[in-house]
């Protein structure tokens, strides 16, 4: 008898000695794991606050995590962005399990064929157009929501100088490529010659790409694009039409952010004759800093910042093509639009009403939140780009 109980004590201790040791393997096992991916964490963290990623998301494919903000706390979502086209394959590999789309380029869009293409990993597509394939939509919820709604006078240089003489009647923003041929409204500036002639208006020229660039191409007798580059690039260097030419140097862009402020708010009215693109920013810039917009009502999206107390839609073409096709009714449409837009009276501050009512970093942001929220059970109260975290430490978006 009393072997037996000496025996089952000893097995019971034996079972305790091996719980105990599973119990304490697990454990080792849990905070290896946790400790590895706090340290993975930590690395990616570290990586990207290494460089300029938190200056500024624009301009890259995609984020690997955005901030949120709640009861005076800012705190990192693990949720990518992907702002840029990217294969499928690029998807899967690049954006973590959870990740969102904030459209902003027009690849984007592309022609709306019957292939949805974006990943499983996608669940929010936040879009600038004004329509997306019912195929999309019926598998991932899409929203209509883009990032020059996130224009801010909080983040963007738009300070009201006062400036009561306005140097300029015309501000216009392109680019001298073939890029600017198919997305940022090269192709107006061939009606320009014509109406600045015809109404003596004095025009400021903004040339995003450079000289440099356009030193590099020749004429061509069968690329026909090219051709009409450098045709365009003769209207821009004839002071006779364009008043005031501003050109990159080097690398770094024509104007900072401050200098830009004073043209626009130098300029009456811009003209904005994109077509293949995704709401451009420089729209919302431009009615933050009370700079009416005559806006091609063909472009893929932005058309909603455009009412009576911000600028003017006008009928324009979609490529070059077309001004050549139909140039009278172009120009007629362009040289309307432009006149209506120079005998408006518009108020900078009812441009803003207009613009924070419905736009700004705050409630786009708190709109995204609420989409987190729905899609994944994220709680913040606003969801934004790292680049804006310290508008909301600072107090500066509350």
């Amino acid at each position: 008898m009393k072997k037996r109980t000496a025996r089952t004590a000893r097995t019971a201790r034996t079972a305790r000695t091996a719980r105990t040791a599973r119990t304490a393997r697990t454990a080792r096992t849990a905070r290896t794991a946790r400790t590895a991916r706090t340290a993975r964490t930590a690395r990616t963290a570290r990586t990207y606050r290494s460089n300029k990623f938190l200056k500024s998301a624009f301009g890259r494919k995609f984020l690997p995590f955005i901030c949120g903000y709640k009861e005076g706390r800012v705190f990192d979502i693990y949720i990518s962005v992907m702002r840029k086209h990217m294969s499928i394959e690029d998807q899967a590999s690049k954006l973590s399990q959870n990740a969102i789309v904030v459209a902003s380029y027009y690849t984007l869009h592309g022609d709306f064929s019957s292939t949805c293409p974006y990943h499983d990993k996608i669940g929010l597509v936040c879009s600038p157009f004004d329509q997306n394939p019912s195929e999309w939509t019926r598998k991932i919820k899409h929203t209509q929501l883009c990032e020059s709604d996130m224009i801010d006078c909080a983040w963007s240089k738009s300070e009201d100088l006062g400036i009561k003489e306005k140097e300029y009647d015309l501000l216009i923003i392109t680019e001298f490529s073939k890029k600017g041929l198919k997305c940022k409204g090269l192709s107006t500036m061939a009606l320009i010659e014509d109406i600045v002639t015809e109404l003596k208006l004095k025009v400021a020229l903004v040339d995003v790409v450079g000289r440099s660039f356009i030193a590099k191409m020749s004429k061509n007798n069968t690329d026909e694009d090219k051709n009409f580059i450098l045709d365009m690039n003769k209207v821009a260097c004839d002071k006779s039409l364009i008043s005031r030419l501003f050109r990159v140097k080097g690398k770094k862009p024509p104007l900072n952010s401050r200098k830009l402020n004073k043209l626009m708010q130098s300029s009456r009215v811009m003209i904005c004759g994109n077509t293949n693109d995704a709401s451009p920013k420089i729209i919302s810039e431009a009615i933050i800093r009370g700079l009416p917009v005559i806006l091609n009502k063909n472009i893929l999206g932005g058309q909603k910042y455009i009412n009576e107390s911000t600028g003017v839609l006008f009928d324009g073409p979609k490529s070059r093509s077309d001004v050549f096709d139909k140039y009278e009714y172009y120009k007629n449409q362009l040289s309307f639009a432009i006149q209506e837009a120079l005998s408006s009276q518009y108020n900078l501050q009812e441009m803003r009403n207009f613009y924070y009512k419905n736009y700004g970093l705050k409630r786009v942001s708190r709109r995204l939140a609420r989409n987190i929220k729905k899609r994944f059970g994220i709680h913040s109260k606003y969801a934004f780009y790292p680049q804006f975290r310290s508008y909301f430490l600072s107090g500066k978006i509350k």
